[in-house]
């Protein structure tokens, strides 16, 4: 036995040392492979590593490569257990994770051919199945055939959630995936489920740009498929620093800046136009920066052939200039329409597209569900109670013409009003007490007046600014009319 032979199960020999396990070489070409293949060494692994682990991420003979090991029985469900890797991948997943639709369509017919059960419902380290995992990608060519092979009998169980409490409906709502959710929900995914922070896919739907820049870069998408992720392939590969320009300022481009993404393809444009490409010049005479040291940190050039630059600017001509994100947002306004449409619950949809401002998205579901106005959530916040407290006037005044109850009180005791003294969102203030039904001197659950309250957490005056702070005082003053009590009368003159 090799000295270096950690342990002996059924699924083959666990080697300590990656490189004594010749199968799970590099770019191993695939006559070699079939040489050094045997019954003996088909399966060892290394922490769970196997030789599909290998195959299916050689895309030369690929189909071949895995043919030859599921002849010899080599586990299709082993996982990645290496205590550095983050992910516990099995080949399945692998394979998902790289996008690779023809490898993963080749893998499950060589599993059928060969009678060798792949597990469909294997998690990863974030407990995300195969499934949940294309649904992340947004990959709807991956979905399709993992759909598929539910429709055909095979054991997937379709509303297994990851470790956020997401299930594959949820990440497809999220991304405004029309296509995706009608498939999803045609084989049967669950539209009630709630995830960890009590959400339904429905209410997904109304996930702002801010909550869809944090899930575009926690998984890594093909870049032939994603302007957003094309770009960013662009600045990799090429070692270009792509910067946009807003409001006179100047930053390095990412997955996040997703306002900036025209200015950002008509940099690149330019750039690549040049004939020697000197990103550090074009940058100085597109933005016309004032010194060098504004540009410390952008200091690399990249120098293409003429070639190079133009197999990029033909791939740029394809681009639409729609931003994913704003792709995303449009979606949701449909996926919305067909989960209200199909009576799929929700659990606080309304009171997030308050938050977030949403007047359409508002407007639709109180269309479809008006007794959803007042509906409260764990906290007892209303609709209104949301808005007020992010600042959202307009959707504040919205809510209120459809007659939200203003007086309505949460779990401590707070109206909208107080919510907004909290937060001291002066110009929310200022519009709800220009409502006379919003009463302005009643008390919560400690006995504080929204002034009360305004005053506790508002008195600095460098906070909201002293001009804000007493128009705000100033507007309670002539809606209370002279019926303040001492200590707000000595909180106004300090």
């Amino acid at each position: 036995m090799n000295k270096s032979e950690n342990t002996k199960t059924q699924s083959g020999r666990v080697f300590q040392s990656e490189e004594e396990i010749p199968s799970l070489k590099k770019h191993l070409p695939f006559a070699v492979l079939k040489k050094i293949i045997t019954k003996d060494n088909a399966n060892d692994n290394f922490f769970g590593i196997n030789a599909f682990h290998r195959a299916v991420l050689e895309r030369t003979q690929q189909f071949e490569r895995m043919e030859l090991l599921f002849q010899y029985s080599i586990d299709v469900n082993s996982q990645n257990r290496h205590p550095e890797d983050p992910y516990a991948n099995t080949p399945l997943l692998l394979m998902i994770a790289n996008e690779d639709t023809t490898g993963v369509g080749q893998f499950i017919e060589l599993a059928k051919k060969y009678k060798q059960q792949i597990d469909f419902n294997i998690k990863d380290l974030e407990e995300k199945t195969a499934l949940i995992f294309a649904a992340k990608l947004r990959n709807m060519s991956l979905l399709n055939l993992l759909i598929q092979e539910k429709n055909v009998g095979t054991n997937i169980n379709i509303n297994l959630a990851d470790n956020e409490g997401n299930t594959a409906l949820h990440y497809a709502c999220a991304y405004g995936q029309t296509t995706m959710v009608d498939q999803l929900l045609k084989a049967g995914a669950n539209p009630d489920t709630q995830n960890n922070k009590g959400r339904t896919p429905l209410d997904m739907t109304t996930t702002n740009a801010q909550e869809l820049g944090a899930l575009f870069k926690s998984v890594t998408v093909d870049p032939k498929r994603d302007e957003m992720a094309m770009l960013n392939y662009m600045h990799d590969q090429y070692d270009q620093p792509l910067i946009t320009a807003e409001n006179g300022t100047t930053h390095v481009y990412d997955r996040s800046s997703l306002p900036s993404y025209k200015e950002t393809i008509q940099t690149l444009k330019r750039v690549l136009n040049r004939d020697v490409l000197d990103f550090m010049d074009c940058f100085n005479q597109v933005y016309q920066a004032q010194t060098r040291k504004e540009l410390a940190d952008i200091n690399r050039i990249a120098r293409l052939t003429p070639s190079q630059k133009k197999q990029i600017l033909k791939q740029t001509e394809s681009f639409t200039g729609v931003s994913l994100s704003e792709a995303c947002l449009s979606g949701q306004k449909t996926v919305l329409a067909t989960l209200l449409a199909a009576g799929a619950k929700h659990h606080s949809a309304l009171r997030l597209a308050a938050a977030n401002s949403n007047l359409e998205q508002l407007q639709q579901i109180l269309a479809a569900r008006p007794a959803s106005l007042d509906e409260t959530g764990s906290s007892g916040q209303t609709a209104l109670h949301f808005a007020a407290s992010k600042g959202q006037t307009s959707a504040c005044q919205f809510l209120i013409e459809k007659a939200a109850n203003v007086t309505a009180k949460d779990a401590e005791g707070n109206t909208p009003l107080h919510a907004a003294c909290k937060a001291g969102q002066y110009e929310t203030i200022l519009a709800l007490l220009s409502y006379p039904r919003v009463e302005a001197a009643t008390v919560n659950s400690k006995g504080q007046t929204p002034l009360q309250l305004f005053n506790a957490f508002h008195h600095n005056k460098t906070i909201i600014g002293e001009e804000a702070r007493r128009k705000v005082i100033s507007t309670f003053i002539a809606r209370l009319q002279g019926s303040l009590l001492p200590a707000e009368n000595k909180q106004i003159k300090n």
